[in-house]
């Protein structure tokens, strides 16, 4: 797959081919069966680049690899069929039998999908987890209890297994009460939680209201933001050395009793939170901490590095206004978010690790984000919904640089975003975070039993048939824009992507453009397979062949709406990706 991943003409080449040999494949191994002689089988159209003939048959690989072709021998009576092909005429067999000829293409297609979901069962299907990763402050999940860290196991009824089902389970639910099992640690807690109404777009272009809790994938690592107050509470003999931002904490030590150290590992911001609980608790006059720079998040590590100890005094945890403040804290997580914060440290999840252009004019390594066209943000979550929100190339953004608070203009990247309405541009502040959210081990569904694997991929083609179904109805019923149609270059692009992320990916996205292929193909559009699927049930319910005149219109009919799809298919791919191509051409010239 790596070899794909690199040559990505050779993975759309390859990904098309496959799909457009079973498809073909379907229709001449039914109608061989059948009896129904075979003049030629090709896959591309155009001039043709190596073939060969057997048994009567022309098998040819054709210049153009964007379909493929089974020419049955005697589609019309009156057509001339070579002479080792008499008898053989497709006219001359049954109804059912040439129904099950045409059928047999788009049927291989869903086979190849539901064979291909069936070994990705046998194989083991990552999923992401259904581990919280943070809790949006003062959100429905804040409120209700819900932790970093915490393992959703069920909802009411449904046994909870992915991140994708718990997902599922709260966004049907916006406005409903619902009765959440976690684990946390050792113990097994209900809580209740009652999502908020959104109003989001679904595939089809349809305003839907959607619940949501305020949490999200991925666990903060342990990565220090200092702010100014840590500097003043470090203990005397340690001049030289400082809390940077992007250290990561490994393990903290303090002292429990007089006469012990306890000492804590921690990997994520959940962790560190824990450790200073600990700490809190146990009265501990100051901290031992060992640091080490974090690598910024997608960059391989260089090396080694040996830990810093840096030991600060927890004084200010223990002052008459601070200790008031502490024990009315609703929770040990708000108390504990205190305990960091009376410490000058904080998480690094919104502090610049690697701006990228065209932000690195403007924001530097290390800058902490106080604020966005001057609305305070505080987490990933507020910091998130300004950029949505926002509709400008420029934003104003107040950081924290080096202990001072600077305001600033910072230009975004523009990102084009294809929707159900058409083309939609948005805006990304384009920057690595430090604290950026870690994804834990994924939850491995396998399924060792064939025959289960079997019904694995048999309902995962009947859903994706099903929603594929609807959109194509959503096409034609103009629920759906026509903009939303692609074509040719679309799925290059989809190809191209889905090998870059791996051949779980590849295979499955392969899997669904083969559904997508398959059901298109039997809508009843002249000069596709449901076309002809509708002239021989026509011939069927009449007892009687159709007039070679009707079938001829039908057909040329067919081929004026296959060449407007085609066009319109292509111009939506060149409004998608022109800008794209044009900005890579312009390229080979700066």
């Amino acid at each position: 797959m790596s070899f794909l991943a690199s040559n990505p003409v050779l993975a759309v080449l390859f990904f098309i081919a496959v799909l457009v040999f079973v498809h073909e494949t379907g229709h001449f191994l039914i109608g061989k069966l059948f009896g129904i002689g075979v003049e030629i089988y090709s896959i591309g159209f155009g001039p043709k680049l190596f073939g060969f003939e057997h048994e009567g048959t022309e098998y040819k690989l054709c210049a153009l690899p964007l379909g493929g072709y089974v020419k049955f021998a005697g589609a019309l009576k009156s057509e001339e069929v070579p002479e080792r092909f008499k008898g053989k005429e497709m006219y001359r067999a049954s109804v059912w039998a040439r129904a099950a000829t045409i059928i047999a293409g788009p049927a291989a297609n869903l086979l190849l999908a539901m064979g291909i979901y069936t070994i990705h069962a046998s194989a083991g299907i990552e999923h992401p987890p259904s581990i919280i990763g943070m809790v949006m402050p003062r959100g429905p999940a804040d409120n209700a209890g819900f932790q970093s860290g915490d393992h959703v196991i069920a909802i009411g009824e449904e046994e909870i297994n992915s991140w994708n089902d718990l997902r599922e389970e709260v966004s049907r639910s916006p406005g409903k009460p619902l009765a959440i099992k976690v684990k946390r640690q050792n113990q097994t807690l209900s809580l209740y939680v009652t999502p908020d109404s959104h109003e989001n777009e679904n595939i089809l272009g349809e305003k839907v209201e959607q619940g949501r809790i305020g949490i999200s994938f991925g666990l903060v690592p342990a990565i220090l933001t200092p702010l100014p107050l840590a500097e003043t509470l470090k203990l005397p003999g340690q001049s030289n050395i400082k809390i940077e931002v992007g250290d990561q904490v490994k393990q903290i030590t303090f002292s429990a009793s007089s006469d012990q150290d306890e000492t804590l590992k921690t990997k994520t911001w959940p962790d560190f939170l824990e450790a200073l609980d600990a700490a809190y608790q146990a009265k501990a006059k100051s901290l031992r901490m060992a640091l080490s720079l974090a690598p910024i998040p997608g960059k391989k590590e260089e090396g080694q590095q040996e830990p810093k100890l840096i030991h600060l005094s927890t004084s200010p945890w223990y002052t008459e206004e601070n200790q008031a403040a502490l024990e009315a804290s609703t929770g040990s997580s708000a108390r504990q978010q205190s305990l960091a914060r009376l410490m000058g440290l904080r998480d690094s999840q919104i502090t610049v690790a690697s701006p990228r252009p065209p932000l690195d004019g403007a924001i530097q390594q290390g800058d902490h984000i106080l604020a966005v066209n001057g609305l305070k943000v505080d987490n990933i979550f507020t910091l998130m919904k300004t950029f949505e929100e926002n509709k400008s190339e420029k934003i104003a953004v107040k950081v924290l640089r080096g202990g001072e608070k600077i305001d600033l203009e910072a230009p975004l990247k523009p990102v084009e975003v294809q929707k159900a309405a058409g083309k939609d541009i948005y805006y990304q502040f384009n920057a690595v975070f430090w604290g950026q959210a870690q994804a834990p081990p994924p939850y491995v569904e396998q399924y060792s039993n064939p025959f289960s694997a079997l019904w694995y991929g048999f309902k995962e083609t009947a859903e994706k048939s099903g929603a594929i179904v609807g959109a194509i109805a959503g096409l034609i019923t103009g629920n759906l824009p026509l903009k939303a149609l692609g074509g040719p270059m679309l799925i290059a692009k989809v190809a191209g992507d889905a090998a870059e992320a791996g051949w779980q990916v590849f295979f499955t996205t392969m899997a669904l453009i083969s559904i997508n292929l398959g059901m298109l193909n039997l809508f009843p559009i002249p000069a596709l397979d449901g076309g002809q699927l509708l002239l021989v049930f026509a011939e069927g319910v009449r007892r009687k062949p159709l007039s070679e005149v009707a079938m001829e219109n039908f057909q040329r009919i067919g081929f004026v709406m296959i060449m407007a799809l085609i066009v319109l298919a292509t111009y939506n791919d060149l409004s998608r990706f022109w800008a794209s191509m044009l900005r890579g051409v312009t390229g080979m010239f700066e």
